[in-house]
């Protein structure tokens, strides 16, 4: 693996991981809501997290090497990248609510711009331009929701 694809990988795994509690939490935080389209959307939220983590570590594996995901790389990673900002979700929790969902998003999207300025291979930086769009709707589309709500 070349030092440049070791630069970025903590990055990778760090939007890896954040899409990953983020599904965790938009699903949870749809199980309570009552209002059948908002739950509807809480959903495809959660299921779009999820493949937001998996399309970044296809690609990762693809285009920064196979041993960017090996366990002992992640292990020794882990321990010099996370973020003490990174949200906390109770995982425990039998409720989660929007705000923690944009809690999450807004540390994930914070994270994306850091990705963007990073030297990223081509189809990399596609993805990751691409959900970073899509997740600034999701939180803004969120936000018009809670005004109608109320």
């Amino acid at each position: 693996m070349t030092k440049q694809a070791y630069s970025i990988l903590p990055l990778v795994e760090e939007l890896i991981e954040l899409n990953k509690e983020s599904h965790y939490c938009y699903a949870k935080t749809a199980e309570t809501i009552e209002e059948p389209v908002y739950q509807r959307m809480f959903f495809s939220y959660a299921h779009y997290r999820k493949q937001f983590a998996d399309e970044l570590e296809r690609q990762a594996k693809s285009e920064l090497g196979q041993v960017a995901f090996t366990e002992s790389l992640l292990d020794s990673l882990y321990l010099g990248w996370m973020n003490e900002t990174k949200p906390e979700l109770d995982q425990e929790s039998e409720t989660l609510t929007e705000e923690a969902c944009l809690k999450v998003d807004s540390q994930i999207l914070k994270t994306y711009e850091k990705a963007l300025v990073a030297p990223l291979p081509v189809k990399l930086r596609v993805s990751i331009i691409r959900q970073h769009a899509s997740i600034q709707a999701a939180c803004k589309k969120i936000g018009s929701f809670k005004e109608l709500l109320t």
